[in-house]
């Protein structure tokens, strides 16, 4: 009886120390998930507190972009609009009768040079000014003139045009020359205000006029512009080839001349976008007559309008192209009025000028 006794004792004793064992061994399962419970809950806190300040950044971020794109909107508003004013206040400048005056400017580097406050008639008499104007013409598609050039000053004013020869140059008239620094141009341009993203813009770093340019007689009045960098050909920049040596276009061909400008000879507004007018070519016989230039007309150029006026291009559209059979015949050069009776408008005939062309790009 006894032995059963310590028997059922020691079984008691067994039993309350495995179950302590068992016990501890949970408690201490229990703390083990308790802390990896805590660590999670950590991990999670920090993770949500990441999140908010990356949301606070994102909406800083977007409030920022916002800021600055009603920024740029008000810059670009305010570029416009300065722009308008700046062709008013040019429009205003040159009303009446001054819209009828001679396309050729003073042909001097400081009457290019003016500034658009300048833009009047000069105390000659002539009333010349740069102002661009096609007459009786129509607006172009957009880049199918992929070769025409505007000559800008710094201030962003058109006051010429020209045309690619090649990747480094551009053929314009010799009375557009001005100071190297005080000209920009632009390549892939269509609308003068608006910037499109097709444009490639230039500085020159030599200008080249013909040695024989006489601004009185306005014979070789011809120039080449090499360009900083070479232009990129793609949908909107593109050259226009140069006919042969000695090449001539028959009388009554009808060929195209493209400036920006206006659409009338009289209370006309400035087109913000490139226009282009179809002429035919004036015999030399005829445009040299007593009834028109009476002599004045030399080989080294051409004129292109009809006996009846209407359709010409003017001041501005000087050094622009006169494209016939889709190569460049002549240079917008002058004329004695715009789109006026009896005398077409006169260009410089680019064939005459070929091999001179060709040694100073080649």
């Amino acid at each position: 009886m006894a032995a059963s006794i310590d028997k059922l004792c020691l079984t008691l004793v067994k039993t309350e120390k495995a179950h302590n064992w068992a016990a501890k061994a949970a408690q201490d399962r229990m703390h083990t998930y308790t802390k990896a419970i805590n660590r999670l809950c950590a991990v999670t806190s920090n993770f949500t507190r990441r999140s908010i300040n990356m949301q606070r950044e994102l909406s800083d971020c977007t409030r920022e972009m916002a800021k600055s794109v009603d920024k740029m909107t008000s810059v670009l508003e305010s570029m416009q609009t300065t722009n308008s004013d700046l062709r008013e206040s040019l429009n205003n400048g040159v009303g009446g009768a001054n819209l009828f005056e001679e396309r050729e400017t003073t042909a001097t580097a400081e009457s290019i040079e003016r500034s658009s406050e300048s833009l009047q008639p000069d105390s000659s008499g002539t009333g010349q000014n740069h102002l661009s104007r096609i007459i009786g013409g129509y607006v172009v598609a957009p880049y199918s003139a992929k070769y025409t050039v505007s000559l800008k000053r710094n201030t962003g004013s058109h006051f010429c045009g020209g045309s690619l020869v090649s990747r480094r140059w551009v053929l314009t008239a010799a009375h557009c020359k001005t100071q190297l620094e005080q000209m920009l141009i632009v390549a892939g341009e269509y609308s003068l205000s608006v910037f499109e993203g097709t444009e490639q813009i230039f500085r020159p770093i030599l200008m080249v006029a013909h040695p024989n340019y006489n601004s009185v007689s306005r014979n070789a009045d011809i120039m080449l512009i090499k360009l900083s960098r070479p232009v990129v050909y793609n949908t909107y920049v593109s050259i226009i080839a140069i006919p042969l040596q000695g090449a001539t276009v028959n009388e009554g061909h009808f060929c195209q001349v493209f400036g920006w400008g206006f659409t009338s000879i009289v209370g006309g507004k400035t087109s913000d976008t490139l226009r282009t007018v179809r002429l035919p070519i004036v015999s030399m016989w005829s445009c040299n007559g007593t009834a028109s230039y009476s002599g004045r007309i030399t080989s080294n150029m051409i004129c292109a309008g009809f006996s009846t006026g209407g359709k010409d291009a003017c001041q501005g559209d000087s050094g622009g192209p006169l494209v016939c059979n889709g190569r460049l015949f002549g240079i917008v050069s002058w004329g004695n009025g715009c789109a006026s009776p009896k005398y077409p408008g006169v260009y410089t005939a680019v064939p005459k000028f070929q091999r001179w062309i060709y040694k100073n790009i080649v």
